[in-house]
C-alpha cells in the first residue's frame, strides 16, 4: 500500500448524495438511468464513456443515502481481446496511482496458463484476473481502506471497482444482519 488518498470516483466525494450524483450524471451527454434495474441503494447509468471506452454501464451504490462503491463494466471488442483490455487498463491505473503487487492469474484444472483457451476458462468460472490497488482512507487510522479493484467476469467484461472501505463495511454489516433475520 501506498500514502496516496483515493476519496472519489468521477469526481464524486465518497459519502455523496444519490440525489446529486443524479443530477451530475445526467447532465452528462447521452447518460440515462437504468430505472429497471435502480433501486433506492444502486443508480445504474448507461449511454457513457469511461477512460476515453464506451461502459456497458456504470452503477453508483449507496448506504444510507451515501456514496461508497462504483462499478465500471466494458466490453471488448472482441472476446479474445478481454485479456489485452485488462492489462491495458491494469497498465492505466498502475500508472496514475502505483504499480501494484497486488495482480492475480489463476486457473482451476483442466485449464493453465497459455493453453489458448483462457476466455472459455473465465467464462466457466475455471480461470481468474484480478488487481487491488489500496489506499488510505482519510477518516480513519484503523486497518480501513479504500480500494480500486479490477477483473475480468465470466461474461468477459472488464469490472473496474472503486470503493470506499467504512461506508462499505457499514454497508455489509447491514446486510449480513438483514440476512441474519432470516434464520
Amino acid at each position: 500500500m501506498n500514502e496516496l488518498i483515493l476519496d472519489a470516483f468521477l469526481g464524486f466525494k465518497f459519502g455523496t448524495s444519490m440525489e446529486h450524483v443524479k443530477e451530475i450524471m445526467l447532465a452528462k451527454p447521452e447518460c440515462v438511468v437504468d430505472f429497471e434495474n435502480t433501486d433506492n441503494e444502486n443508480i445504474i447509468f448507461n449511454g457513457l464513456k469511461f477512460a476515453g471506452r464506451e461502459t456497458v454501464f456504470i452503477i453508483f451504490k449507496f448506504f444510507d443515502n451515501k456514496f461508497h462503491t462504483a462499478y465500471v463494466f466494458i466490453k471488448p471488442k472482441l472476446e479474445s481481446y478481454v485479456i489485452n483490455l485488462y492489462t491495458e487498463i491494469k497498465d492505466e491505473i498502475n500508472h496514475k496511482y502505483y504499480i501494484t503487487e497486488e495482480d492475480y492469474e489463476t486457473y482451476k484444472f483442466p485449464y493453465e496458463k497459455n493453453d489458448n483457451y483462457t476466455e472459455t476458462a473465465i467464462s466457466l468460472g475455471k480461470a481468474s484476473f484480478s488487481s487491488f490497488w489500496k489506499f488510505k482512507n482519510r477518516d480513519t487510522f484503523e486497518n480501513i481502506y479504500n480500494y480500486i479493484t479490477l477483473d475480468v467476469t465470466e461474461n468477459l467484461d472488464i469490472r473496474i471497482c472503486y470503493q470506499d472501505g467504512i461506508l462499505a463495511e457499514l454497508c455489509m454489516a447491514k446486510q449480513k444482519e438483514k440476512n441474519q433475520a432470516d434464520y
